[in-house]
């Protein structure tokens, strides 16, 4: 896990100076998770997020990543439609792919934030599967740099 995480700080060092340049890099949130987003051409984004905890002595590393497609745009709110994967990164993985809808409203020329709803998600622990709908809504925000 340490490797990944110098890998990721590694990355995050070459990479930022370029793409900062274009202003399609930002820090952000999505739900209650920490990301790296980056808006790439033809109306995509991507986000990477990462948490590290530490309970009890029990290391995990829980990664999130999602991409966005752009649909309608209403003046400043971009609507999109999305999907994402999560896993917990413990000894008990835990999976889920969900699809989402939502919208961003643009505060100003760097700043975004908007509601991401849920729509389907599966889940699978320890073998398990569950499919829940219309589970959650999620805040999305973004600070561009």
């Amino acid at each position: 896990m340490k490797k990944l995480l110098v890998l990721f700080f590694v990355l995050s060092v070459i990479l930022i100076p370029t793409a900062a340049m274009a202003g399609n890099l930002g820090v952000g949130v999505w739900g209650n998770w920490p990301v790296l987003r980056y808006n790439f051409p033809q109306g995509i984004s991507g986000s990477l997020g990462l948490a590290y905890t530490s309970t009890g002595g029990t290391t995990t590393l829980p990664i999130l990543v999602k991409v966005d497609y752009n649909l309608r745009q209403f003046g400043k709110v971009q609507e999109a439609v999305g999907v994402y994967y999560t896993t917990n990164g413990a000894a008990t993985v835990t999976t889920t792919i969900g699809l989402t809808w939502g919208a961003e409203a643009a505060l100003a020329d760097n700043l975004t934030i908007g509601p991401d709803l849920v729509v389907v998600n599966s889940s699978t622990t320890a073998g398990v599967s569950t499919t829940r709908v219309l589970p959650s809504v999620s805040i999305k925000a973004a600070l561009y740099l």
